[in-house]
């Protein structure tokens, strides 16, 4: 058996740590292709994390009405300004209710429990 400087002269210690030092250099070549691969992953997905997604086609903003217009554009539940709803355009009569027993008797079931708008008359 030969040892790494050539030699013909190896004790059976020698050889044992020969080929511990061996294995060592073995699972370091694999260990750290590994931790880079796995850095690169975790890294690459903090980079997407931080951008948010882009917003999806056919969905209107503020579509459950989550932002209400300011109190003193509402006149009882009529909605006043053509800009009042906020992210909306508004032409003619707009009113902002709440689903359930309305002035007049009638109840206004709504598929969501929050604000909903009624327009026209």
């Amino acid at each position: 058996m030969q040892d790494p400087t050539g030699s013909n002269h190896m004790n059976q210690k020698g050889a044992t740590s020969w080929y511990f030092l061996k294995s060592k250099i073995l699972t370091m070549a694999l260990f750290l292709p590994l931790c880079s691969a796995l850095l690169f992953t975790f890294c690459h997905g903090l980079a997407y994390a931080a951008i948010p997604p882009p917003p999806l086609d056919g969905l209107v903003e503020n579509g459950n009405f989550e932002e209400a217009p300011v109190k003193s554009n509402l006149r009882k539940t009529v909605i006043i300004g053509k800009y009042s709803l906020p992210k909306w355009e508004i032409n003619g009569l707009v009113e902002y209710v709440s689903g359930g027993p309305q002035p007049g008797g009638f109840f206004l079931a709504i598929p969501r429990e929050g604000p909903c708008t009624e327009a026209g008359k």
